[in-house]
């Protein structure tokens, strides 16, 4: 949990300075700073909104998984285990 909340942080940090970078280059390019801000404005909430619906969106999954038991995920693994068991016998037997 904390690596994720570390992540964050940097990830927030990296991305500030990427859009002052791009608000710097587009001022020193020829734009005016007040469009310019309203612009990097608008694709700074485009990704807020972005990241907003896609952390909502792993959350909602992480829901659902928890509501698998122990033994419905044993099953499925043994299930896995099986096909795997019959794909190397198949590999290392041919038919011929």
């Amino acid at each position: 949990m904390v690596l994720a909340v570390v992540s964050a942080f940097m990830f927030c940090a990296l991305l500030s300075g990427v859009f002052y970078m791009i608000y710097v280059y587009l001022v020193h390019y020829g734009l005016d700073p007040y469009v310019a801000g309203i612009t990097l404005g608008a694709v700074a909430l485009f990704v807020t909104i972005a990241l907003v619906a896609v952390t909502v969106d792993q959350l909602r999954q992480l829901r659902d998984l928890s509501h698998f038991s122990f033994a419905q995920i044993q099953k499925r693994l043994a299930e896995c285990w099986n096909i795997a068991g019959a794909f190397i016998d198949g590999f290392l037997d041919p038919r011929k």
